[in-house]
């Protein structure tokens, strides 16, 4: 991924030592899109400004991660 979330979260979205799994994704769409535009708690490093995450790639993100969660 051009974000470089499989760094720290795993290619599959499994978890590493470095970052979370996304595959227990709970969080509402406008609440991804808010988080992955500002950082929210996390800080920086999940701060994704339009020219690198534009609207219609942060949607098919939040639905990609459900389908993570959605095949637990």
């Amino acid at each position: 991924m051009a974000l470089g979330c499989g760094g720290c979260h795993g290619d599959s979205g499994e978890g590493t030592e470095d970052g979370s799994p996304l595959t227990t994704f709970a969080m509402s769409e406008a609440d991804f899109i808010s988080l992955m535009r500002s950082g929210g708690s996390i800080g920086a490093q999940h701060q994704f400004s339009t020219n690198r995450l534009s609207t219609s790639g942060g949607n098919d993100l939040y639905h990609y991660l459900q389908s993570l969660s959605d095949s637990q």
